[in-house]
């Protein structure tokens, strides 16, 4: 019968905990022991995260001031289209 998934796991887990096996171990990275090598903070300084603030706000109400003109702008096209719709229709009412 052939053995399921969970038994072959069981097998190699197996032989890999055998004590002839080789023990491989992770190399330790130099890096990862001098992490704390510079005593300094990561944090902003207030004036600095301040002036993003508001600079995100201005950036902000610029969007909003563009999205109300191209609205305005198509309000003012469809009327002007629409005007110009009737005028043909009054127009062509009176000759005809």
């Amino acid at each position: 019968m052939a053995q399921s998934r969970i038994q072959k796991f069981k097998d190699y887990r197996n032989s890999l905990i055998k004590e002839d096996c080789p023990v491989s171990e992770t190399p330790i990275i130099e890096e990862i022991k001098s992490e704390n090598k510079f005593e300094t903070t990561s944090t902003l300084p207030l004036d600095e995260v301040m002036k993003q603030i508001t600079k995100e706000e201005e950036e902000a109400v610029v969007k909003k001031n563009q999205k109300n003109k191209l609205v305005i702008q198509i309000i003012i096209f469809s009327v002007i289209v629409a005007l110009i719709i009737a005028g043909i229709v009054i127009f062509a009412i009176k000759v005809f």
